[in-house]
């Protein structure tokens, strides 16, 4: 993987049904204290680097941008933002 992939990763979220048309944002959840180690009710947006790995939370899949607010999470393909993510667009 080039530097810059690895520095600025396209991100994906999946989910199990579409947002609205106007939402433009993907906005943290209260986290069940599963994976990551994080404590039950810290609240947490999710995505990955894999798009075959968001199609596992659900078959509609948005691409998302990372900011300065979105560090790596429990594994090489995932990250976390408590700020959100900003939809870029569906991925069909």
């Amino acid at each position: 993987m080039p530097a810059h992939e690895h520095l600025n990763p396209q991100l994906f979220h999946g989910t199990l049904k579409p947002f609205p048309k106007r939402t433009r944002k993907v906005w943290p959840t209260p986290s069940d204290g599963g994976a990551g180690g994080y404590e039950k009710g810290w609240r947490i947006a999710h995505a990955t680097s894999n798009i075959d790995e968001a199609r596992l939370y659900g078959p509609v899949v948005y691409e998302v941008k990372y900011d300065e607010h979105t560090y790596p999470g429990y594994s090489e393909t995932t990250y976390f933002s408590e700020k959100g993510f900003n939809i870029i667009k569906r991925v069909e």
